[in-house]
């Protein structure tokens, strides 16, 4: 998929949500890759979705407000292009391991990922931002 944030207003805050399970509620039990302005790759398991990574990159939160327990792995580098720009993510979800790219360059990865089946979601906080060429391509056997 690609997204920018409005051209001529501040980047803000906005995620793809991956295998979303459990109650609705404004941030689910799911696998977020982030794309706030900034951290676009980093990835979070919420309310103790199973998530592991490199421990030099891994961060873990007990009863976050709105997250509960969670545990992330954070990108390697940054690879976004300036705000305005249009911006490529492409995640390989590929059982329990997660490959991100942004941009072209693999930014990410995580081991050990709980696989549920679940749709995806994309959110916006706080701030505008597009969406194009939403793509999902179903993997083999």
């Amino acid at each position: 998929m690609e997204w920018r944030w409005a051209p001529g207003k501040d980047p803000g805050n906005s995620d793809v949500f991956l295998r979303i399970n459990g109650d609705r509620k404004p941030l689910p039990r799911c696998i977020e890759n982030q794309l706030k302005s900034g951290d676009a790759g980093d990835l979070y398991g919420f309310h103790g979705m199973k998530i592991d990574g490199n421990k030099a990159r891994r961060v873990e939160q007990k009863n976050h407000e709105l997250g509960g327990d969670f545990i992330g792995v954070r990108k390697l580098f940054a690879n976004e292009r300036p705000p305005g720009e249009w911006n490529r993510l492409e995640v390989l979800a590929a059982g329990p391991n997660l490959t991100v790219w942004v941009n072209g360059k693999k930014v990410n990865e995580a081991f050990g990922c709980e696989v549920v089946a679940g749709p995806i979601g994309l959110q916006s906080e706080g701030g505008e931002v597009h969406f194009r060429n939403v793509r999902l391509t179903p993997l083999g056997p």
